[in-house]
């Protein structure tokens, strides 16, 4: 990517919405042209099928599951496990596998379209921790979350930014719930050399890193950077250039947090609720046009007041509006 000028801070201004924002946008969008949503390598790569019933592959399918079809006009939508601002889907998930029996250690694509892994690099003793966790090698996984705009960009345009960067974070999401179905401590890292990734990953400028997640155990081990680079595959059956929203993300990726101590949640949801739970979670929901009721919106609440399993710290503040809560009324922001 070209060096830019954007900042953090002119991304933001630049893409939020207001009353004169909305009415001066005018396009149209004609939903034939709607960029595919799944990413699928050729034909003659290595795949490994996933099987709900084996732990392994149970904790990398439940981070991207397609969990629902349907017919709208004629038109047939999937969703899936993770929601998605407008349903795009922006977002691709890699998994670095080592020393898990019977998987060839490897980073692997999440296939979604077909419910599989597809084996894009093999390796010996290189791999991905050298550009996120250096002096480390992990035994287990490491997942990737990349964003391709272009499904997002054809709709929304400039503003697409903010939702490749909040759905990589619904992935997140889905990965840590998927973790602790199988009682899997993670920790999410934001600090490392997203651009050398890009590049060695073979993205061009049509997809790129924005979180990572480690599942496994450190040991002290140096691992030396990728040995070769990635064959290139296009996530999209097309795709237009969005200048601004290349040069947003190099201006992002680069920034740095604080350190905090690592903290792991402590939550103790019953297993079986839970997965269905996840199962049912995605992006188009049916709304009951009911309240919830006062002790379901604090336990909401309660459940916030976690720490996020990271080292790289940034503060976030939550807003909640409430709009009707049966018994007293409660007004909280937290």
């Amino acid at each position: 990517m070209r060096q830019n000028n954007i900042s953090d801070q002119l991304c933001h201004r630049a893409t939020k919405h207001s009353y004169l924002s909305v009415q001066l946008d005018l396009s149209y969008v004609d939903a034939a042209t709607k960029a595919s949503e799944f990413k699928v390598y050729p034909k003659f790569y290595r795949r490994v099928k996933l099987n709900l019933n084996n732990k392994t592959h149970s904790l990398i399918w439940l981070t991207s599951a397609v969990t629902l079809e349907k017919v709208y006009k004629n038109v047939p939508y999937t969703l899936r496990v993770n929601p998605s601002a407008g349903a795009m889907y922006p977002n691709e998930v890699y998994v670095q596998i080592r020393g898990i029996p019977t998987i060839v250690d490897g980073i692997y694509h999440v296939e979604v379209e077909n419910n599989c892994l597809t084996l894009i690099y093999e390796l010996i003793d290189d791999g991905l921790e050298s550009y996120i966790i250096p002096s480390k090698s992990i035994s287990g996984f490491i997942f990737l979350v990349s964003s391709v705009y272009y499904r997002s960009s054809w709709k929304y345009k400039n503003r697409s930014i903010r939702y490749c960067l909040l759905d990589s974070r619904h992935y997140l999401g889905a990965i840590a719930a998927s973790a602790y179905l199988r009682e899997r401590d993670i920790q999410l890292i934001f600090n490392f050399d997203k651009l050398a990734l890009n590049t060695v990953l073979g993205f061009e400028n049509k997809e790129f890193i924005t979180a990572c997640v480690i599942s496994g155990e450190a040991q002290a081990k140096k691992v030396r950077q990728m040995r070769l680079k990635v064959t290139f595959v296009c996530s999209t059956d097309y795709f237009e250039a969005n200048q601004f929203i290349e040069d947003s993300y190099q201006a992002t990726a680069c920034q740095t947090s604080r350190q905090q101590q690592l903290k792991q949640p402590q939550f103790d949801f019953e297993t079986k609720n839970f997965y269905q739970t996840v199962w049912n979670r995605r992006s188009i929901r049916r709304f009951r046009k009911e309240a919830i009721l006062q002790e379901q919106y604090l336990y909401v609440l309660q459940k916030l007041d976690q720490p996020i399993p990271t080292a790289n710290f940034e503060e976030i503040e939550v807003y909640s509006v409430v709009h009707r809560v049966e018994g007293r009324y409660v007004t909280r922001v937290i």
